[in-house]
């Protein structure tokens, strides 16, 4: 769990899980989670006083099985903050019982939970995501005229860097080449694939003819 210090505002503690263990290894959905967060309390005045996370766990287990879970409801028992912040519905519980327990956990203890997904957002948290997509695409930009300039001064033909040239991507590829080891279809591993929360370039859900593509051009 990740401590912030206090500041004298209103606080409040955020949620985090993803289910499968190589998301969490990758950290990528946590990550992507825990910013949406602490984006949504600076925006809207809260100290955020803890991350809590469960990582590699389902949604459907309940929260003795999940520790992350347990110690962020125990921060609302027992009165460290009022306020539980989580980014999706899903990401709370998977199942309808074990979601209603929570919300009834909460509300006993005279707490609100805030859940991102269904708030509204207004103008300022969009200008906000706007400027983080422009500063990351800027960041990507780097990336490929350092990509280019190395290209360049070896000769090679210049180009998109070919996909796999990141960690991530690279991940994305030896996950896919697993699926397809253990027998599973073109179709059928690409389509766990998006199940398992990996994506293209842009953030985009991978189609089966892009993938075969990629194959293709590695040989």
């Amino acid at each position: 769990m990740k401590r912030y210090e206090a500041t004298g505002k209103p606080t409040a503690v955020g949620y985090v899980r993803v289910s499968l263990s190589k998301q969490a290894e990758k950290g990528g959905s946590l990550a992507v989670q825990q910013d949406r967060i602490v984006e949504y309390a600076v925006l809207n005045g809260f100290d955020l006083i803890g991350m809590f996370e469960d990582a590699g766990i389902s949604g459907a287990k309940g929260e003795n099985e999940r520790p992350g879970l347990r110690a962020a409801l125990d921060s609302i028992r027992e009165g460290r903050t009022r306020t539980l912040i989580v980014a999706d519905a899903d990401r709370l519980a998977r199942d309808t019982d074990e979601a209603g327990y929570i919300r009834t956990v909460v509300k006993r203890a005279k707490g609100r939970l805030i859940v991102l997904s269904e708030v509204n957002e207004g103008i300022e948290v969009v200008a906000v995501r706007q400027l983080l997509a422009v500063l990351e695409r800027e960041k990507i930009r780097s990336r490929m005229r350092v990509w280019a300039k190395a290209r360049k001064a070896q000769g090679l033909r210049m180009g998109p860097a070919p996909y796999g040239s990141t960690p991530e991507e690279k991940a994305t590829l030896d996950r896919f080449t697993a699926l397809r080891a253990e027998g599973l279809s073109l179709r059928a591993s690409t389509a766990k694939l998006n199940a398992e929360g990996y994506v293209g370039r842009g953030g985009r859900p991978w189609k089966m003819q892009s993938m075969a593509r990629i194959l293709s051009a590695q040989g």
